[in-house]
């Protein structure tokens, strides 16, 4: 069982309403593009499926980490992804973030809870970010990446069209993309088993898209079939 201090204060739970989700989500749409394989607005779609997911896991062992606010921020994470991104910026999450921060402007937001459940969540989906000691973070983090811990046949296609996105249609750049991913999901199932964020990891260990499969055996089981891809897959 997840101690329920996991979870974000009370104030914090419920701080949108079902309306105001659809219409910030709704806005985050048109900072998308279909020109990118991956990082575009199915994507996205798709980060919001996977906090539902953790949010109905974690609600059910009397846990609450603010849904509302991390859909939105699902929505918005890799907005503008396709834009180049201004030198003031550390990250393209950053500038996503920034995003964001501009449209909720004048809005009816707490700045706390933009902080807390959204911008900061945001940016820690940063794939070099050290380490995500919040549970907003976490989660989010948890619902990009939810393809590493999913079936080997989702995995290897979102790496495909990674790999059209950023390393170009090459032998050499496929097999720098595999040696990459390695790297980064060693980081990521590692992450996941966090004694100093929660003491059970039973939620976070727990894949998204497969029933009673760890996160851990199935990203190690991914992995070793996206090493075992050594011709590049050219379309």
């Amino acid at each position: 069982m997840i101690n329920a201090q996991f979870g974000v204060p009370e104030q914090y739970r419920n701080t949108f309403s079902p309306d105001q989700v659809d219409d910030y989500v709704v806005a985050a749409e048109q900072h998308y593009t279909p020109q990118l394989d991956y990082h575009n607005w199915e994507h996205a779609q798709d980060v919001m499926r996977g906090v539902d997911v953790i949010a109905d896991k974690l609600e059910a062992q009397g846990v609450f980490i603010g849904r509302n606010a991390l859909k939105i921020a699902a929505a918005w994470h890799d907005a503008g992804f396709h834009e180049d991104t201004p030198e003031s910026f550390n990250s393209k999450e950053e500038y996503s973030a920034y995003l964001l921060d501009n449209f909720l402007e004048g809005k009816p937001v707490e700045a706390a809870v933009q902080r807390m459940l959204i911008r900061n969540p945001i940016v820690a989906t940063f794939h070099r970010h050290p380490t995500h000691r919040m549970p907003a973070e976490l989660v989010l983090h948890r619902a990009d990446t939810a393809n590493i811990g999913g079936p080997v046949e989702g995995f290897i296609e979102a790496n495909i069209k990674l790999w059209h996105e950023s390393s170009g249609i090459s032998k050499e750049g496929w097999l720098r993309h595999v040696n990459q991913t390695a790297r980064f999901i060693e980081f990521t199932a590692v992450e996941h088993d966090y004694e100093s964020l929660i003491r059970n990891v039973e939620l976070t260990d727990t894949s998204v898209d497969v029933n009673d499969e760890l996160f851990s055996f199935a990203a190690a089981r991914n992995i070793a079939a996206l090493q075992e891809m050594t011709e590049a897959p050219i379309r």
